[in-house]
C-alpha cells in the first residue's frame, strides 16, 4: 500500500470486483473473472464427483452460458482459476488428487542449505498462490516451465529420505 501505483491497481480490482454482475458495466479483467467463476461453481454444483471430463471444460462452459447476453456470456477454455478448472473438468475427486499430489513437495526432507531447492519451494508457493487467478499448472507455455522447474528443482529430496537404506544395499552388492 506504499506504492501509489500498487494501491490504484488494487483499487480497480476491488471495484471491478464487486461491480462485475451491475447493469451496463464495460467488461474488466477483474470482472469477467468473477463471472467466469461464479459460472464454474455452478459446473461444479451440477457435476461434483468426477466433473465434465478432461478437455471438456469449454463445452460445458458453452452450454452453462448460451442464455446469457454480452460480455458475460462469453464462452472460455480457461476460467482463470486453476483450482476451479480442475474441479469442473476432474470433479471434486480430481482436485483432491492434485492437491495431494502438489502439497506432497512440502512434505519431502530438503536440504536447507541448496539455493535450488528453496528457490523451488518459494515458486511452487507463488505458483499456487497465482492459480487463484490464473490457470499456469495446466497452460501450454507456462505448464511446461512450472512442470520442469520445479521437478530439477525438487529432484532428489525423496531421495534423502532413503539414504541409510540405499547405503546398505550398496553395501551388500560391493
Amino acid at each position: 500500500m506504499v506504492s501509489d501505483n500498487t494501491r490504484i491497481q488494487i483499487e480497480k480490482g476491488v471495484v471491478e470486483a464487486a461491480t462485475a454482475y451491475s447493469k451496463d458495466v464495460p467488461i474488466s479483467s477483474l470482472g469477467i473473472r468473477v463471472v467466469m467463476w461464479g459460472n464454474v461453481l455452478q459446473m461444479i454444483k451440477d457435476k461434483p464427483l468426477l466433473g465434465s471430463g478432461s478437455g471438456s471444460f469449454r463445452h460445458d462452459y458453452s452450454h452453462r452460458v448460451k442464455d446469457i447476453a454480452g460480455w458475460r456470456g462469453r464462452v472460455s477454455d480457461d476460467p482463470h482459476q486453476q483450482y476451479l478448472h480442475i474441479a469442473a473438468e476432474y470433479g471434486l475427486v480430481g482436485l483432491f488428487l492434485f492437491l495431494i499430489a502438489i502439497s506432497s513437495w512440502f512434505f519431502s526432507h530438503y536440504d536447507f542449505r541448496c539455493p535450488y531447492q528453496m528457490a523451488a519451494i518459494a515458486f511452487l508457493i507463488g505458483t499456487m498462490a497465482n492459480a487463484f487467478a490464473n490457470g499456469h499448472f495446466s497452460a501450454f507455455v507456462e505448464g511446461r516451465f512450472v512442470w520442469i522447474f520445479l521437478a530439477t528443482g525438487l529432484s532428489g529430496t525423496q531421495l534423502k529420505k532413503f539414504q541409510g537404506i540405499l547405503g546398505k544395499i550398496h553395501v551388500r552388492q560391493g
